[in-house]
């Protein structure tokens, strides 16, 4: 084996994680982080991931892998601190700091207040089914393995949430495809 494949990223793995490298942060700041705190974090995300680069190619949904290492370094930080792991549904709300989703950008400002209170009131894991695809963009699949659950049980909660959203907002379901 080449010493220099064992210590430089490839080319793939690098410029994928460098453009999620934003993402990862911001994910720590709408946590509640500090800047340093959360720059910490992406560090130490970016640091296990690079330890871990071997396996990048054999990883069947590399966002949700990334978003996986995220989240287990923020549980090691509560544990370190000794402070109450908040889950992920009761962190601060992520779409407050960010635009929507295109369809969602649509509501107006009446509208968006609607949107939060109705995201806050679902079923946890409705929720974060919610946010893991419309506000970190993930597949369905990434989700799956993001979570743990079958790829119905996704289908399922999104379009429950999807159908909750509208109703809150007095909009008629689209017209079955």
């Amino acid at each position: 084996m080449n010493p220099s494949t064992e210590t430089e990223p490839s080319p793939d793995l690098e410029r994928f994680f460098l453009t999620r490298f934003e993402r990862v942060y911001l994910s720590f700041r709408r946590r509640g982080f500090t800047h340093d705190q959360a720059m910490d974090l992406t560090q130490e995300t970016y640091v296990r991931v690079f330890n871990s680069r071997a396996h990048f190619d054999s990883i069947r949904s590399p966002a949700a892998w990334l978003y996986r290492i995220a989240y287990n370094v923020m549980v090691s930080h509560f544990r370190r601190k000794k402070e109450h792991l908040r889950d992920l549904t009761e962190t601060a709300a992520p779409w407050e700091d960010r635009e929507l989703d295109p369809e969602l950008q649509a509501l107006s400002d009446e509208n968006a207040e609607k949107v939060r209170e109705c995201i806050q009131a679902m079923a946890p894991m409705m929720k974060k089914c919610l946010i893991l695809r419309y506000y970190h963009g993930l597949k369905y699949e990434e989700i799956v393995d993001f979570l743990g659950i079958s790829i119905n049980t996704v289908k399922t909660h999104l379009s429950r949430a999807l159908r909750q959203l509208r109703n809150s907002l007095h909009t008629p379901d689209p017209p079955p495809a």
